[in-house]
């Protein structure tokens, strides 16, 4: 059950990160749903290796091998904090190019939005990926519902940060790419 709430809570925030970006009108809503697709191909390797270390984490603390699991987590640490520097310098270089996948080269502002979010998610990829690997570490524990309380916790902090931030004008739709940062420094945090 918490696995399922877990993933609803995710889409609920989704949604709700849709309708701040919504408001910023079509340009804003184009640059983010091709940074939004670039970003989840990108992230697609890393998100696995947590969902295999949740696997590898339940398997060994079953078999009592508890020595396994922490060698496993820093394995898995190590290669996803290289995977997410490689994946960060990827879209440094070809964020422009990642977006014009989706839109026409004619499209300036669009390549603007969705590259300048792309930018700003991957300095902190890292975070995320270390994010990812404790939460996949505490359902491989059994600790379902810490894992789904931290992952709560990013959807609540990242739509406060979009709804409360955005209107300031200074800030607009920054807030909606700084949101993920943030929520990624948080469950470091835990």
């Amino acid at each position: 059950v918490p696995s399922a709430m877990q993933q609803t809570v995710g889409s609920l925030g989704a949604i709700g990160m849709q309708s701040v970006v919504n408001g910023f009108g079509q340009a804003a809503m184009n640059g983010y749903n091709a940074a939004y697709k670039v970003d989840n191909f990108i992230m697609l390797p890393i998100t696995n290796m947590g969902v295999a270390l949740g696997t590898f984490v339940a398997q060994n603390m079953g078999a009592g091998k508890q020595d396994r699991v922490k060698e496993g987590m820093r394995k898995t640490s190590v290669t996803c904090a290289l995977m997410s520097l490689a994946a960060s310098a990827f879209i440094f270089v070809f964020a422009k190019g990642l977006v014009q996948l989706f839109v026409t080269a004619e499209e300036t502002e669009i390549i603007r939005i969705g590259s300048w979010g792309l930018r700003v998610l991957a300095v902190p990829y890292v975070l995320c990926s270390q994010a990812n690997i404790f939460i996949s570490y505490f359902k491989g524990v059994g600790e379902v519902n810490r894992a789904f309380w931290a992952s709560f916790g990013q959807v609540v902090i990242r739509l406060a940060i979009c709804f409360g931030l955005s209107p300031v004008p200074a800030i607009g739709m920054n807030a909606v790419w700084f949101s993920m940062p943030v929520t990624w420094v948080a469950v470091c945090g835990l």
